[in-house]
């Protein structure tokens, strides 16, 4: 689950490599209950190159134990839960786990919320909905006890992951920023977990381009001591993102040591997602050679979901086979089992798949009475309204920080003052010792510094607030533009799916979404941007005066770190046409090739 604790001090680190049983059963029967306690601790927190016999023995002596339960030693008990924790015996954890938060002994109290914890990880990892419920309210209930951080980042990444497979997905992705608001910058671990899932959801709203920027960010992290089930998530946003070669070679590393650990959930949940990465490569035969492997793990954990998820994948597969006969063999097996599951986002993807399969096979009636309810499921959870709420509460979050951000200057002007002014009273009593006359020039030139440092304070606060004005503007104009085309890309993908004789009927609304923006903007934003910066195009003029007003508007942008992308947005071109004005920009102002051209236009 994580990296091994440090040993408790006073106690010597083991530095065996193979644990022998006989060795510890000598020690164990001969040490008091702390004593137990913190060998145990010891033990977890160390590796075997036998951890399967490690596991056997530990579980003896540790599960069923009451008097562990009963001790009054909690912060030993609490150290000892936190290395089982850590290590990779997930479902002893969760076992201990259990008995430590259905035990009544109050002293638990202080205890509990780390089993909850722990317990609300197992049942994320099992997709055991029901149990994820209830160790999330004893999680929560427990943090009046014990409101340590990272028990606040379990849960609310426990609730996003509920909230996420529900299909509530703006939820879970404001849980997830919740956590990750709180994850300190040395919690790896955490971090990167947390950045994936907003990767993968970012997925379902189908904006590739923001999830690779959360990839990007967990990447930045490093990949060294990755959890494997953190790894298989990489893997997974990697596959959906179209960079399959990379996520194969995660998907194989995990599957080698999900099976050297023996970690069965792991294997069959790399099994399948490694599966579907293939399918998305249309190497079928390996795919489904995967998938079988996948289902027959599950069937022996008796993890019921993961074999909805194979069967869903592999009718996937038919039909990107055009199988259609097989396809519907597979809907017909899924059909109880997602009844049974209730799960939105899968009967999503069924309701698709059904209305495909019935269209290609020619029975319309069907096809249209699926398509209806895919439509109708789609646009609940995943409709426009829902990506309109999810910029909507981006545009909230950029404000929420502006205000911050202003509160904060506002806050240090008013400090700097109050401290300027105080000095200022403490000078003026030494210096009325001295001379009344020293006091009054003294004033008279400590009243103009200080309205020298507010007029400059407040000229600087203006300027930056002027900035993130006109840059919010921007990022308005972007966003709504970048939402026209979103729009545009989905209506025609919808409008593919239709048969033909309704094609007509979205025409008017596409020619609407592909008309050009005005340019209204582009004038309004000049205007303000000489208000802002008043001599900036002066200065590049006498840099270069050859510049074409498309070229000075360009650096205009450049000057507020907007991206190429972002560029053609606004001024309605293409990005090629973007970069290719930047080349004649650095050519303009006769700039050597190791001059990085941002930060030259940021220094003007």
């Amino acid at each position: 689950m994580g990296s091994c604790q440090d040993a408790p001090q006073g106690d010597k680190p083991i530095k065996e490599s193979h644990f022998r049983a006989a060795q510890y059963e000598v020690k164990y029967q001969n040490a008091t209950v702390s004593e137990k306690i913190k060998l145990l601790t010891q033990l977890f927190e160390h590796e075997f190159d036998n951890p399967v016999e490690f596991e056997k023995w530990a579980r003896k002596h540790l599960l069923g134990n009451k008097a562990f339960l009963q001790t009054k030693e909690i912060e030993l008990l609490k150290e000892l839960v936190m290395a089982v924790y850590h290590s990779n015996f997930d479902q002893l954890a969760a076992k201990f786990a259990s008995e430590i938060t259905q035990d009544n002994n109050v002293n638990l109290q202080a205890v509990q919320p780390s089993a909850n914890a722990i317990l609300t990880y197992y049942h994320q990892l099992t997709y055991n909905g029901d149990s994820l419920k209830i160790a999330l309210h004893g999680l929560g209930q427990g943090l009046k006890y014990d409101p340590a951080r990272w028990l606040r980042i379990s849960y609310h990444s426990g609730m996003a992951h509920v909230a996420n497979r529900n299909s509530k997905f703006l939820d879970a992705l404001i849980r997830y920023k919740k956590a990750l608001s709180i994850t300190p910058p040395t919690d790896i671990a955490n971090l990167r977990m947390i950045e994936l899932n907003i990767a993968l959801l970012y997925l379902k709203f189908d904006l590739v381009e923001k999830a690779r920027i959360h990839i990007k960010k967990s990447n930045a992290l490093g990949i060294k001591d990755l959890p494997a089930d953190l790894l298989n998530t990489m893997a997974v946003c990697l596959s959906k993102t179209g960079d399959h070669g990379a996520a194969i070679k995660l998907f194989k590393y995990t599957l080698n040591y999900s099976r050297k650990n023996k970690l069965s959930i792991l294997e069959a949940q790399t099994l399948a997602n490694y599966g579907n990465a293939l399918r998305r490569r249309k190497q079928y035969t390996e795919a489904l050679n995967l998938m079988r492997q996948s289902d027959m793990l599950c069937r022996l954990l008796g993890v019921q979901v993961g074999l909805v998820i194979n069967e869903l994948n592999r009718a996937e597969l038919y039909n990107d086979q055009k199988s259609y006969e097989a396809l519907a063999q597979s809907l017909k097996i899924l059909a109880p089992q997602l009844v049974d599951l209730n799960d939105q986002a899968y009967l999503i993807d069924f309701y698709r798949l059904s209305y495909q399969s019935h269209d290609a096979l020619g029975d319309q009636m069907l096809a249209n009475a699926y398509y209806r309810k895919f439509s109708e499921l789609q646009e609940k959870h995943l409709g426009d309204r829902s990506r309109s709420l999810l910029i909507e509460w981006e545009l909230a979050q950029v404000r929420q920080e502006q205000d911050f951000e202003k509160s904060n200057l506002l806050l240090a002007v008013q400090k700097q003052k109050n401290q300027k002014l105080l000095f200022a009273f403490v000078l003026v009593l030494s210096l009325l010792v001295t001379s009344f006359i020293l006091l009054i020039l003294y004033r008279r030139a400590s009243i103009l510094r200080i309205e020298n440092v507010k007029v400059s304070q407040r000229m600087t606060f203006d300027l930056e607030l002027k900035s993130k004005e006109l840059l919010t503007e921007s990022l308005k104009n972007i966003s709504v533009q970048q939402l026209k085309e979103e729009l545009d890309e989905k209506l025609s993908a919808t409008v593919a799916l239709l048969p033909k004789s309704h094609h007509d009927k979205f025409e008017v609304l596409q020619r609407m979404l592909k008309t050009a923006p005005s340019k209204g903007f582009l004038e309004e934003f000049e205007t303000r941007f000489k208000g802002v910066y008043e001599d900036f195009y002066i200065k590049l003029r006498s840099l270069a005066p050859g510049l074409t007003p498309h070229e000075v508007r360009i650096c205009a942008l450049m000057r507020l770190n907007i991206s190429s992308k972002e560029m053609a947005i606004l001024t309605n071109r293409t990005q090629g046409t973007i970069d290719n004005t930047r080349s004649v920009i650095r050519k303009k102002l006769h700039l050597d090739d190791h001059v990085n051209l941002q930060e030259y236009i940021l220094a003007i």
